[in-house]
């Protein structure tokens, strides 16, 4: 075992350590001068430092002087391209979120009859139609893609809307019918939180 050899050097290292005080307390030469300064205690001076900051030419301070972004000229002439600038590729898709309106909410039905009307209507997708694990997170796997039964907050994804144009994917988004089951508690303070001591699990950790 390494720890054998360690406390072997360990106690050598004591004992001439020992020996060289011992030496030096009686002015002794028997040792190299150099090997004094193992026998005290050392003793770490006060350290000291300063930080010299050189003198900037007038030609390039910045602080007070108004600057030209780089794209200044582009977006202020309009000439800028934005993604919604790019022209759409032939087949292109668009697609809408659809959001739940209701936090702790069970999702009993979704009627998109009413969406599926919509001129350029492709598709409705749903976590029926995610072929791999419907869960995501950055760190833990604890957020679903899309609610498949209970949505935890206003604004979780639901579904997603397809359609041949941008403006007819937000408008059958609009049109798709959810009936919701509400549930207890609805959580919407810190105060709703406390009361229903709902708080979050252990802290994640790292642990050897």
């Amino acid at each position: 075992m390494i720890v054998i050899p360690f406390r072997r050097t360990l106690i050598q290292s004591f004992l001439f350590k020992f020996y060289t005080y011992v030496c030096c307390e009686l002015r002794q030469t028997t040792i190299d001068a150099t090997d004094n300064s193992m026998a005290y205690p050392y003793r770490r001076p006060i350290s000291h430092a300063q930080q010299t900051i050189p003198e900037c030419p007038q030609s390039q301070k910045v602080v007070g002087t108004s600057l030209l972004h780089q794209s200044g000229y582009l977006q202020a002439t309009g000439e800028a391209t934005y993604v919604d600038d790019i022209p759409s590729l032939t087949n292109t898709l668009h697609a809408a979120f659809v959001l739940s309106t209701k936090p702790n909410a069970r999702i009993k039905h979704l009627d998109i009859e009413a969406a599926s009307q919509v001129p350029g209507f492709v598709s409705f997708v749903t976590h029926t139609d995610v072929p791999g694990s419907n869960q995501t997170g950055l760190i833990e796997p604890d957020e679903e893609i899309f609610v498949s039964s209970v949505a935890p907050c206003i604004g979780a994804v639901i579904g997603l809307v397809v359609c041949e144009s941008e403006q007819a994917a937000h408008k059958a988004a609009n049109l798709v019918q959810i009936e919701y089951e509400l549930l207890t508690p609805t959580i919407l303070t810190i105060e709703d939180a406390i009361m229903h001591e709902s708080y979050f699990g252990n802290e994640i950790c790292l642990q050897q």
